[in-house]
């Protein structure tokens, strides 16, 4: 063996690293992305489709994408044996060990695409299709001496073979899948709002940016001779230019168009950039890196508005990243490649498109009919971490109660000091009128201290709620709640109450009541003092959820303070008779997530208020839950 392809051999691991920090980069994108609740799911399918991937592809893609030229392939297969054998002016375990890393890569992008909604043991079935089959045959179609490459189609480092099928398949998975529970229930629902840390995200994307360049340079081997080493810098550093031009395009878009600076986006035009020069690496001109990055962020952003337009839910925008971008960069080969057409490009990518298709519509299709592939909405609810896997990756108590403590101490303070001010100059006077009106002013402090304590036990204690379901009548809750208002003195003669023909739904009878005396409550606190309170609650029957709505002619909220509104301790009206203890929308909020659903408002300043939530229709609990939460009434 000569020393260029010893070189080769180690340029190839050397590779081979670099793409698993790739693989790296994939799992720590989508655990970064999705919810807290299923960072660990999350982790363990990465994990585990590596392997199964590895596996399949040992068992039957390698055979599958290098033996079919060779004679029958049945009668030719065998499983692949390491050894000192060469393959292509290269040691086989080198090569073996990169291509195969192709396929994990290939399957990577789709696990980020169905996240925290599919089982982690159907994606492995997805995995193991992938690995053995459906890569293997594209590959060995423009890799493997197939009829694509006789016909001189050109893909450099797999701008279709690995991206353009991962995101097409990726695209059928979600739309086979459907939208996670609650994705588009409502209008403020179009982008994923609670990804569990961004940090790790940005940093999974700057592993693939790193790794990328393993994947385009570690291509080009095996050389012929020593000059052809040299190629590899300049690929590598195209392979840089198309990551910069897809952030800088993304980034124009962010500031000009959303005015703002928007995090994901601007991560998905380096990953778009990156994935729009992979069929083109070795352009003689070096310029073209920046515009093939830019032209690919271009595509990723339109794709991705086309998406959510027609509610399609790719949880880390696989789809936008990989499959136009991974398809313009095939047909651009072109406009350098003198050997290439744009027939043979277009035909090819068609080709590979219509295979891709088939195959993951036939499984997908197969595994919806044979078993359950998505997570049931009770489970989809706990998250993965809990129902899959068995543990959390973070601490999963609510945000809001790290500063609890804090909080609730210094608004108990206040009425306290009142009692403690006036208690003392009840002491001094000898004013028997003065001494009853600071009784009375002690006496209204002790009701709001009581009061707050209420409301902290109950927003504390929605956690510990155990979530059985039963039938409720929120017709007759809702009337029978505004019933004891007005007991209470709350409700007047003018105030007006209009109610839509509410159903009976299945869900938390303590927590449904809790949001429906709340809203109620809150709309009375805060009704606008120069006009009758008019309260209406209305109701809209969706395909997979129960939408209500509570609305009010009062004071309304200023547009800046839509989202704190249902922060702990949020008053933005303390003129209002009698004024909100600041915790009762945050109960609602806190209640609306325990039964799974969504709570969101639309309000004008000085004209009202209209919350809208929703409950899922199906909120069957798992059978472990089930009895769990059986022991816990107990």
């Amino acid at each position: 063996m000569s020393i260029t392809e010893v070189l080769s051999s180690m340029g190839l691991l050397i590779s081979a690293g670099l793409i698993m920090l790739m693989i790296v980069g994939f799992a720590f994108l989508e655990a970064g992305a999705v919810s807290r609740k299923s960072v660990a799911a999350i982790l363990t399918k990465n994990v585990a489709a590596l392997a199964v991937t590895t596996m399949s592809f040992y068992l039957l893609g390698h055979q599958l994408m290098f033996g079919i030229g060779e004679g029958n392939f049945l009668s030719a297969y065998q499983v692949w044996g390491d050894g000192d054998q060469q393959e292509g002016g290269l040691l086989q375990p080198a090569y073996w060990l990169f291509v195969s890393l192709f396929a994990v890569s290939s399957t990577s992008i789709v696990s980020g695409a169905v996240a925290e909604r599919m089982r982690i043991n159907a994606f492995l079935i997805f995995a193991a299709f992938n690995g053995a089959l459906v890569f293997p045959l594209i590959g060995n179609w423009v890799w493997g001496g197939g009829w694509l490459q006789q016909n001189g189609f050109h893909d450099f480092a797999g701008a279709t073979v690995v991206h353009t099928a991962g995101g097409l398949a990726a695209l059928i998975g979600s739309l086979i899948l459907g939208p996670r529970l609650n994705r588009f229930d409502h209008p403020g629902a179009k982008r994923q709002t609670s990804p569990s840390s961004l940090p790790l995200a940005t940093l999974g994307v700057f592993l693939l940016w790193i790794g990328w360049f393993g994947f385009n340079g570690g291509s080009a081997l095996p050389v012929e001779d020593l000059a052809g080493f040299a190629d590899i810098p300049r690929i590598v550093a195209f392979t840089n230019s198309g990551a910069v031009g897809g952030v800088l395009f993304a980034c124009v878009y962010s500031r000009l168009v959303l005015r703002r600076w928007d995090l994901v986006i601007i991560l998905n035009g380096a990953l778009a950039g990156l994935v729009a020069i992979t069929a083109a690496p070795h352009s003689q001109h070096a310029y073209m890196g920046f515009v093939f990055g830019a032209c690919g962020a271009a595509i990723m952003i339109a794709t991705d508005r086309l998406l959510l337009r027609l509610k399609i839910d790719d949880a880390v925008g696989a789809v936008p990243v990989h499959l136009g971008p991974g398809l313009f960069s095939a047909i651009v080969v072109v406009s350098f490649a003198n050997d290439a057409s744009w027939e043979t490009q277009i035909f090819g990518s068609a080709a590979i498109c219509l295979v891709v298709a088939f195959a993951n519509l036939l499984l997908w299709g197969g595994l919806t009919m044979l078993t359950n592939i998505r997570l049931n909405p009770s489970e989809e609810i706990q998250g993965g971490d809990l129902t899959e896997v068995g543990h959390a990756a973070y601490d999963l108590i609510d945000p809001d109660m790290k500063n609890f403590s804090y909080i609730a101490t210094h608004d108990l303070k206040e009425p306290l000091r009142t009692i403690h001010s006036f208690s003392q100059l009840a002491e001094k006077t000898e004013n028997r009128e003065e001494c009853r009106q600071y009784l009375t002013r002690i006496r209204d402090a002790s009701v709001k201290m009581r009061s707050l304590i209420d409301d902290l036990i109950i927003y504390s204690s929605l956690n510990h709620v155990a979530n059985l379901s039963e039938p409720v009548d929120c017709r007759k809750l809702v009337n029978s709640i505004y019933s004891d208002l007005e007991k209470r003195g709350d409700g007047g003669r003018d105030h007006t109450l209009k109610m839509d023909e509410l159903p009976v739904v299945t869900c938390n009878a303590t927590l449904m009541t809790h949001v429906f005396q709340n809203l109620i409550q809150n709309a009375v606190n805060y009704r606008h003092p120069d006009r009758p309170l008019q309260l209406e609650i209305g109701f809209t029957e969706k395909p997979s959820v129960y939408e209500f709505a509570v609305s009010d002619n009062g004071l309304g909220i200023a547009q800046n303070n839509r989202e704190a509104v249902f922060d702990v301790f949020s008053r933005f009206h303390p003129q209002a008779k009698p004024a909100g203890n600041g915790v009762g929308l945050a109960i609602v909020r806190k209640a609306v997530f325990r039964m799974g659903g969504v709570i969101w408002l639309q309000t004008k300043l000085g004209a009202g208020t209209s919350f809208f939530f929703t409950i899922p229709k199906d909120p069957t609990p798992t059978p472990k839950e089930h009895a769990d939460e059986q022991q816990l009434r107990s």
